[in-house]
Order: structure tokens, then C-alpha cells, then sequence
């Protein structure tokens, strides 16, 4: 035993040293990545396939209903009675057992169109169902393009807060120096110290929700919470090349909803036309073989029929009236819909398109803003130094680089996620 175990003992070892660099191992992702992964591991994709197979599984079995169907068909029975035609001789008083079998092959021959249309919707849902996963996909892609700038952002926002804290600390050596050298007075040093502390604070919570960025994005990709992450792409301006005409037209002919609409359409019409049939005749070929006897299983005696039969719904109080009607206002409803879907998504358009062009505004003031607001802290910073100003100056000068900084930051995040809401309200 003990050989055994010093055996295995190695091996064991270097697997579970292997297993835990592998989960330290910080994984590369581009936005592309991330979103490949949210796709293949989100349950939300997955239950679309798995719709899509349901539906091409109901178009199997509405094929079905046009081909051959065999039933067989065992009884018995103990009566007192007769069986009709019976070749024994029978005690009109005793009980007796009976057996019978029956086979039955059915083929329709004519139906009035009515498993010609449920074939066609089971087509159609299929359909319908590529396009929910398409929207899903749509949909997923935009949560981990969220995501992804979400972390981006959190992880710039966490540097400025530690350029802050540099910032404040370094100033606060500089005041230190005044204040050795008899040049200010005690109130420099605490307000400094107090902007400290304030900046550090901002720090814990930025890096808090870099965390969390980091976990949500994690989560949407199917990965660990903990896993350690390097993120390629950067907060960056990309232009959008359409107008808000184009995007709109775009939108309406590629969105997966307006492909969807169209499909519900089609099924509410096969609809009403299945729905009509049964005012007309179904024409089916019936064969039947069957057997029967005194004893189990009642094979003994046989015999067979062919049928042509044709079957009328002659009177049925007015409720094919009412289920034709119904899916007639099905189809109005459905249609009602498709209107109302083609103003929500020009709504949605022209909604992500100003979001897009407002935050596209900010980058460039803001840029701007964080230029001037550097200029601003190193001249407040050196005109103290030389006792031209206060240390208020400083301090201000400083935040507002803080606040510049953050701005600009933001406007870049908004504007990347505008732009993707954008990309997925066109169904681009």
C-alpha cells in the first residue's frame, strides 16, 4: 500500500500544480473573444438552439400526418351474448370469451389544404426560430460589448483615482517643504492631507467596481468569477459612417424582429386557411384485416375491407364560423403588431443615434478640457512652489484635472456603448 501511494504521490502532485497555474493563468481577450465566449457558453443561446430543434422536430411531425398511418387493434371480451356471425355453437344462456384483432392502415388523399398548412407553419416556425437566435445573438453580443467597455472604463476610472492619489501625495511633500521652510502656514498641510484622503477613498471604491466590471464580464462569458482577465482593445473613438436616414432603412430591412413579424404573418394566414378547410370534404383510403375467435388471441377466423372514405362537416352549430373568425383577427392583430414594431424600431434608432452623436460631442470637448486642466495643475503646482499662489489653487487645479480626466473617460464609454446599442437597434 504504502508503495502504491509513493506510486501515485508524484504524479498527483504535478497534476494538481499544473491544475492551479492553468485557473491563475490570466486569460487575453479581445472584444471579439468575449463575445465568442458569452455566445457559447450562455444559456440563453443555447435555449434558442434548442427551440430551433424543437420546431424541426414539429415540422417532422406534421409531414407525418400526409404519409401512411397503421393502427392494430386487440379486444376481449365476456358476454352472455352471441357474437354476430359466430360459427360455434353456443348456450344462448352461458358465458363466453371472445377475442378480436383489427389492423387499420389510413392515407389521406385530400384534406383541403389542411395538412398542406401545417406543414407550412411547421416550416415557418422553423424560420421563426432562426431568427429568434438570431435576436439572441444580437442581444448577447450587445451585453458583453457592455460588459467589456464597462471593464474598460472601470479599469481607466481606478487609473486616474491612482494618479489622484499620486498627485495629492507628491503636492503634499511640496507643502511640506513650504511649511519647513517657514512658508505657509499648518491649514496647507491639513487641507492637503484631508484631499488625500478624500482621493484615497475614491481609490477603494474605484477599485471595487473595476471588480465588479471584471466578475459581470466574467459571468456573461460562462468563465469563473475570479478569473483573471487582460482585456486587448482600449476606450477609443470609432466613427459611425451612417446617417440617421440610412440607419433607419437599415434597421427595417435587417432587424431579426422585422423578420419575425413577417413570419407570425404568414403562420396567422395559414391560419385562417386551415381554419376554412373544415368547411370543405377530406377524401382517405381506409384498409382493415381482421380476425376473431372463441380463444385466445383470436386469430381463427379473418377478413379484410378497403374503403374510400369522404367525410363533410355538414352542421357543426357555428363553431367553424367562430374559429374562422378568430383567425382572422389574429391576423389583424399580428399585423397591428408589425406596425407598431416598425415605429418602435425607427424610435429605437433615432433614440441610440442621438445618444450616439451627444456622447460623440463630449469626446472632443472633453479631450480638450484634459489638455488644459494638465497645463492648469502644473502651473498652479510650480507658481506655488515659487509662492505666486495658494494652496487652494493646487488643490482646485487638481480635481478639476480629476474631474476633466473622468469626463472624458466616460463620454469615450458612452459613446462606444450608444454606438453598440445603435449597431444592434439596425440589426447590423
Amino acid at each position: 500500500m504504502k508503495k502504491f501511494i509513493k506510486k501515485i504521490a508524484l504524479p498527483v502532485t504535478v497534476m494538481l500544480l499544473y491544475s492551479h497555474s492553468v485557473m491563475a493563468a490570466t486569460t487575453d481577450l479581445s472584444l471579439e473573444d468575449s463575445i465568442a465566449l458569452t455566445l457559447q457558453n450562455n444559456s440563453d443561446m443555447k435555449v434558442a438552439q434548442l427551440e430551433k430543434e424543437k420546431a424541426q422536430w414539429s415540422l417532422t411531425q406534421a409531414k407525418a400526418k400526409n404519409g401512411l398511418a397503421v393502427n392494430f387493434q386487440h379486444s376481449e371480451t365476456r358476454s352472455t351474448a352471441p357474437p354476430s356471425g359466430s360459427q360455434d355453437p353456443l348456450d344462448p344462456l352461458a358465458p363466453y370469451n371472445y377475442f378480436a384483432n383489427q389492423l387499420t392502415a389510413t392515407l389521406p388523399l385530400y384534406t383541403s389544404g389542411k395538412i398542406e398548412g401545417y406543414i407550412d407553419q411547421a416550416k415557418l416556425n422553423t424560420k421563426l426560430s432562426d431568427s429568434t437566435i438570431t435576436a439572441t445573438k444580437d442581444q448577447l453580443k450587445l451585453e458583453a460589448t457592455t460588459d467589456y467597455y464597462s471593464v474598460l472604463q472601470a479599469q481607466k476610472l481606478l487609473q486616474v483615482a491612482q494618479q489622484g492619489v499620486d498627485d495629492f501625495n507628491s503636492h503634499l511633500n511640496t507643502v511640506q517643504d513650504q511649511y519647513n521652510a517657514g512658508l505657509v502656514s499648518t491649514i496647507d498641510i491639513l487641507r492637503t492631507k484631508v484631499q488625500l484622503a478624500n482621493s484615497q477613498d475614491n481609490l477603494v471604491k474605484a477599485q471595487n467596481n473595476y471588480s465588479l466590471a471584471v466578475y459581470n464580464l466574467n459571468n456573461i462569458m460562462g468563465l469563473p468569477l475570479h478569473s483573471e482577465t487582460t482585456l486587448k482593445e482600449n476606450l477609443a473613438y470609432i466613427p459611425y459612417a451612417k446617417s440617421l436616414d440610412e440607419s433607419i432603412q437599415y434597421a427595417l430591412a435587417n432587424r431579426p424582429e422585422v423578420a419575425q413579424a413577417a413570419t407570425s404573418i404568414a403562420i396567422a394566414q395559414d391560419q385562417v386557411q386551415i381554419s376554412k378547410s373544415d368547411l370543405h370534404p377530406t377524401i382517405s383510403l381506409v384498409g382493415t384485416k381482421a380476425w376473431d375467435d372463441m380463444s385466445f388471441p383470436g386469430s381463427q377466423y379473418s377478413n379484410w375491407t378497403a374503403s374510400v372514405v369522404a367525410q363533410i362537416n355538414v352542421f357543426d352549430s357555428g363553431a367553424t364560423n367562430a374559429q374562422i373568425k378568430q383567425a382572422k383577427d389574429q391576423l389583424q392583430i399580428t399585423q397591428e403588431k408589425t406596425r407598431k414594431l416598425n415605429d418602435d424600431i425607427s424610435l429605437q434608432v433615432n433614440a441610440a443615434y442621438l445618444n450616439m452623436k451627444e456622447s460623440e460631442k463630449r469626446i472632443d470637448t472633453n479631450k480638450v478640457a484634459v489638455d488644459q486642466a494638465q497645463e492648469s495643475f502644473r502651473l498652479e503646482e510650480l507658481r506655488y512652489r515659487n509662492g505666486m499662489n495658494t494652496n487652494l489653487d493646487v488643490l482646485d487645479s487638481e480635481l478639476q484635472l480629476i474631474q476633466t480626466k473622468t469626463n472624458y473617460i466616460q463620454a469615450l464609454y458612452a459613446y462606444s456603448i450608444n454606438k453598440a446599442t445603435l449597431e444592434k437597434a439596425i440589426g447590423l
